[in-house]
């Protein structure tokens, strides 16, 4: 089963020098990308998702990013029910 369970707010440091970090824990792999070795936008994923990296593929349970205003930006992803947020935020040019 694909898709986005939960979308929450919540900064992370992150202590690599690279702007994906991938952290194999307890609950799965996450996946970070990273600005200015922080994420402030969790989204959790239903089940294992590949995920095409630059150089390997891995099977995440969640992806961590940095959004400018994470707030809208999880309030955005309840209002559309999670839907496809790769066709939502093309359409706004980011």
């Amino acid at each position: 089963m694909g898709g986005v369970a939960t979308v929450r707010a919540r900064r992370r440091s992150v202590s690599a020098r690279r702007h994906v970090h991938v952290d194999r824990g307890a609950d799965g792999v996450a996946v970070s990308v990273a600005v200015l070795k922080q994420t402030r936008v969790d989204v959790v994923l239903h089940g294992p998702t590949r995920l095409a990296l630059s150089q390997r593929a891995e099977e995440a349970t969640e992806v961590r990013c940095t959004r400018t205003n994470p707030a809208a930006f999880v309030a955005l992803c309840g209002c559309a029910r999670y839907a496809d947020m790769t066709v939502a935020f093309q359409s706004r040019g980011r």
